[in-house]
C-alpha cells in the first residue's frame, strides 16, 4: 500500500507534464530532483572509489582467501558496472531535467489547452514524454535506494508501456532491486523474466549472468555452473562471458 501511495505524486506530475501545465509545487519538485541527482552523482563517485579500494584489498589477499573472496569480488565488479551505467544515466537525466525545467518555466501556470482536455476525455494513451517521466522517476528512486517505491514504479511502467524499448530495462531493475535486498529466490525469478519476456533487450546478457550469481548464493552450484558455461558459449568476447569464465574457475 505504501508503494502505491508513493506512486500517486509521480503519476500526477506525469499527467501534469503531459497536459502542458505546471504549478509552483511541481517546479520546486523538479529543483529538488535536480539537486538530488547532483548529490547522487557525487555519492556515486565516492562509492566507486571505495569499491576500487575494496577490490585492491581483495586482490592483495586473494591467494590466501581465494574461495571466500571470490563471490564478493564478482559482486563488486558487477556493482561497479551498474554504478558506471547509473552515473551515465543520471548525467543524461540531469540534462533532461534542466530542459524540462526550462519548458515548465515558459509554460508556468498556463492552463491546459482544448486539445489536451479532449485527449484526456477520450482516454488517449499517455505521451512518450509522460512515459519517460515515469521511467526517470523510478530510476531516480532506485538511485536513492528507495527500493520498494522504485520497484512499484517500474512495474507500473511495464503495465502502461509493455512494448516500450525500456520495458526490458524496467524488468531488469526490478530483479536488481530483489538482488540488492538479498532476496535471491525472487531475484532469480525476475532475472528469468528479462530473458523470457524481453529476449531482444540489451539487458539479457547481464540478466543471464546475475541469474547464475543468484544460483551461487542459493547453493545451486551445478545449476550455476551450467548457466555460466552457457554464457561463455553464447556470448563470446563480452564482459559477461569474461566474468562468467572467471566464476567458473572458482566454483569448479
Amino acid at each position: 500500500m505504501k508503494d502505491q501511495i508513493g506512486l500517486f505524486p509521480i503519476l500526477l506530475l506525469v499527467a501534469c507534464l503531459a497536459a502542458g501545465c505546471a504549478s509552483r509545487k511541481e517546479i520546486v519538485r523538479f529543483q529538488e530532483d535536480t539537486a538530488a541527482i547532483q548529490d547522487r552523482l557525487a555519492g556515486l563517485q565516492k562509492d566507486n572509489e571505495q569499491m576500487r579500494e575494496q577490490l585492491r584489498e581483495i586482490n592483495r589477499s586473494i591467494q590466501s582467501l581465494r574461495e571466500s573472496n571470490a563471490s564478493v569480488k564478482a559482486d563488486l565488479i558487477s556493482e561497479m558496472s551498474s554504478l558506471r551505467e547509473e552515473t551515465a544515466y543520471l548525467r543524461n537525466l540531469l540534462d533532461d531535467t534542466g530542459s524540462r525545467m526550462s519548458r515548465m518555466m515558459q509554460n508556468f501556470d498556463r492552463p491546459a489547452g482544448a486539445g489536451d482536455a479532449a485527449a484526456a476525455e477520450s482516454g488517449a494513451p499517455p505521451s512518450p514524454e509522460s512515459a519517460k517521466a515515469l521511467y526517470d522517476a523510478a530510476y531516480l528512486d532506485l538511485s536513492r535506494k528507495n527500493y520498494d517505491l522504485a520497484a512499484g514504479e517500474f512495474r507500473e511502467y511495464i503495465r502502461l508501456y509493455p512494448g516500450s524499448d525500456y520495458a526490458g530495462n524496467a524488468q531488469y531493475w526490478i530483479a536488481e532491486i530483489a538482488y540488492a535486498k538479498k532476496d535471491y529466490t525472487a531475484a532469480l525469478a525476475e532475472f528469468r523474466k528479462v530473458v523470457t519476456d524481453y529476449p531482444k533487450s540489451g539487458k539479457v546478457r547481464a540478466a543471464h549472468l546475475k541469474a547464475a550469481y543468484c544460483r551461487i548464493h542459493l547453493g545451486d552450484t551445478a545449476g550455476a555452473r551450467s548457466d555460466l558455461e552457457r554464457i561463455v558459449l553464447q556470448f563470446p568476447g563480452t564482459e559477461e562471458a569474461r566474468l562468467a569464465a572467471g566464476r567458473l574457475k572458482e566454483i569448479r
